[in-house]
């Protein structure tokens, strides 16, 4: 009998500890909610969202973030963080149509480039979605646009049309530095492609290149696995580069390892250290 009683009170004490959070997290979501309303405080009620959204699998706050994300009286700053916390379910078409409706009835530019990013997750699974992306890259006027864009191609380096925009934007004299960093960061995504991975190699040692998109495409080369074409690369920036800082980046590249500082500058979603998820934004 003992036996038996002894797993029976373990399940009933893991469904007591199983219950009491529950039922904490329910009151930490309802007491947040309420707050949210009785306050005018824009840097609070953003941190609202953004604690709000470590329970999105909640009902409650799924329509809680989209109700934020649509009303157009609240703080922009607010309804940004509401789209964040909403960007790993954008493949539910719903929450997709309701950040993409947000950017289309907004003129702000710094607004609209926030809801392009929240679409990372989503971006190479639209065709009609990933063909605006592109578009923007190509023809948009505003680095913050064409910036955002390519933060959102970021996960569709295997499609061949989104791959082939990246590496022309990163390669681009005629694009704004912000724009080809951008590009430059999220080919990191695609670097196991010989295409992708010789490209950044050729703005490595591009002198013809500004300083500051040869030093973005440097450090992403030292990201990943040491190769003998990527130390050649930083050997010969060592050796020949007349630019101090990018002999230094190249040097600390050598040793081929990501720091938190280099997880946190090409805004991944996953850390390739640990495989843990963190907010990209």
């Amino acid at each position: 009998m003992e036996r038996i009683l002894k797993p029976l009170a373990c399940a009933l004490l893991f469904l007591a500890f199983f219950s009491n959070n529950t039922l904490a997290d329910s009151n930490t979501i309802s007491f947040l909610q309420n707050e949210f309303y009785r306050t005018s405080d824009s840097l609070l009620k953003r941190e609202m969202v953004k604690t709000l959204g470590n329970f999105d699998s909640d009902s409650s706050v799924n329509s809680f973030l989209q109700n934020t994300l649509n009303d157009q009286n609240e703080y922009q700053v607010v309804r940004v963080q509401a789209a964040y916390e909403l960007s790993d379910m954008t493949d539910d078409l719903t929450i997709r149509n309701a950040i993409i409706r947000a950017h289309d009835r907004s003129t702000d530019v710094s607004f609209r480039a926030a809801m392009l990013k929240s679409l990372y997750t989503c971006a190479q699974k639209d065709q009609r979605l990933w063909n605006v992306l592109i578009g923007n890259l190509q023809a948009n006027h505003d680095y913050r646009i064409q910036e955002a864009s390519a933060f959102a191609l970021q996960n569709g380096l295997n499609n061949q049309s989104i791959r082939a925009a990246l590496i022309q934007t990163a390669d681009s004299p005629f694009k704004a530095i912000e724009t080809r960093v951008a590009a430059i960061k999220a080919l990191y995504h695609g670097l196991s492609t010989p295409e992708v991975r010789n490209k950044i190699e050729s703005i490595v040692r591009n002198g013809g290149n500004p300083i500051e998109v040869r030093s973005a495409a440097t450090r992403v080369l030292s990201l990943v696995t040491n190769s003998r074409q990527s130390r050649s690369a930083l050997f010969d920036l060592v050796a020949n580069s007349s630019y101090s800082e990018l002999k230094t980046r190249a040097v600390a590249g050598l040793k081929f390892q990501m720091s938190e500082e280099d997880v946190a500058w090409l805004q991944l979603s996953t850390d390739p250290r640990s495989g843990l998820q963190r907010s990209p934004f």
